[in-house]
């Protein structure tokens, strides 16, 4: 269990989880209302989060609309971490718990002994369970291509309501080409000022039109205020 009481240290930019009723976090309600009104063929729905490059703020709005879905406390929702890339600015970076490092779903996948379910921790001020990507691993194509991540994305389905993947880019990255096949949508960043036509050509061409929820559009990146749309 994870104490989030003390909220200074967090990023000001999770108004999903710091104020959910503000102006701002309607917009993460509109998401979330398009990612409830999707059909609910298996027994929860998986949606991952990508954008065609880096820095379009993909990590900020998979943190958002997983604290959205989980203000229903009649709902499961898992935030889960699988952008496994050691630049990336991970999801304890924006919760302000750098210091925090515990197993997550590269210790399930490497370790043997390690169920995924044991490494998750529930954050109790914000309804919501969060597995991180856990230690640093040289090999996130093999991680992400091995069975175990299947059976542990189809598992979380079964055991939540709404499962949400932070995932890394698609034009620099196969790793959404990896896990599309236990993915039900992608939700697509794209930064206005910042993304090019040709990017988000190529972004489309490596992804299954079908699994495309739809596109996000962010006005700025990582290192700025948001304000998006879709």
């Amino acid at each position: 269990m994870l104490d989030m009481k003390n909220t200074k240290t967090m990023n000001p930019r999770l108004v999903s989880l710091l104020q959910p009723n503000s102006q701002d976090s309607q917009r993460y309600q509109r998401l979330r209302l398009a990612v409830e009104n999707l059909p609910r063929l298996q027994a929860g729905v998986v949606v991952a989060v990508t954008s065609p490059s880096d820095g379009e703020g993909k990590t900020l709005t998979a943190i958002n609309l997983a604290g959205a879905l989980a203000q229903n406390p009649m709902r499961k929702v898992l935030l889960m971490e699988l952008d496994l890339r050691a630049s990336r600015k991970s999801i304890k970076d924006y919760l302000g718990v750098k210091k925090w490092s515990p197993p997550g779903v590269v210790d399930s996948i490497v370790g043997n002994n390690e169920k995924w379910q044991q490494l998750t921790d529930y954050i109790p001020a914000f309804n919501l369970h969060l597995l991180t990507a856990g230690q640093h691993t040289q090999s996130p194509y093999e991680v992400l291509n091995a069975p175990q991540m299947g059976e542990m994305i189809n598992d979380a389905r079964r055991n939540f309501d709404y499962v949400v993947l932070d995932t890394a880019s698609v034009t620099l990255y196969p790793d959404t080409q990896l896990i599309s096949k236990w993915v039900d949508k992608f939700i697509v960043l794209v930064s206005s000022g910042k993304t090019s036509k040709h990017t988000l050509e190529e972004c489309f061409n490596l992804m299954s039109p079908d699994k495309v929820m739809g596109i996000v559009f962010n006005e700025c990146n990582d290192s700025g205020y948001e304000r998006n749309g879709h």
